[in-house]
């Protein structure tokens, strides 16, 4: 989390175990994967990670067919989808709504493929009155290299 994102003007919440930021991750998740049809069918299997903090969330996806493009690699779109959700779920372990989004710049850098598993971390820049800037990186847990960036801009509040 940058500086920037420490020093934004919503209340912060208590550090109970109702409130903390896994918690609220693990609340988003299971929220936009019940609300969302897309979302539930392609991150049923992302597992949000305890080492979640506030404005930074992490997450593990172990990558299926559903998650492949015709080269056997994650897809394009389905990289977006990961990033929408990523950086509203980083936004929710601030006490924060998850946002609409305004603009996303996605960079694909490097193949994931069939059975890999990826970390997610979506990553809360600056979160104004009525802006979010967020992050998106996509690694291969098993040799850190990334495979998408990407930056986000969402409407709250």
């Amino acid at each position: 989390m940058s500086a920037n994102a420490s020093s934004n003007p919503r209340p912060s919440h208590s550090s109970t175990d109702e409130d903390s930021p896994y918690t609220l991750s693990l609340a988003h998740h299971r929220r936009s994967t019940t609300v969302s049809p897309i979302y539930g069918f392609l991150l049923r299997s992302l597992i949000p990670q305890h080492s979640t903090t506030r404005g930074t969330s992490i997450s593990h996806l172990t990558l299926a067919p559903e998650h492949l493009n015709s080269a056997g690699s994650i897809h394009g779109s389905v990289s977006a989808t990961i990033v929408d959700w990523a950086s509203g779920n980083a936004l929710a372990t601030m006490g924060s709504g998850s946002g609409a989004s305004v603009d996303m710049h996605v960079t694909f850098l490097n193949k994931a493929k069939l059975g890999e598993v990826v970390e997610v971390r979506g990553i809360v820049d600056k979160l104004g009155r009525r802006m979010a800037f967020t992050r998106v990186e996509v690694k291969r847990v098993s040799d850190g290299e990334l495979v998408v960036t990407a930056i986000h801009t969402k409407i709250v509040g």
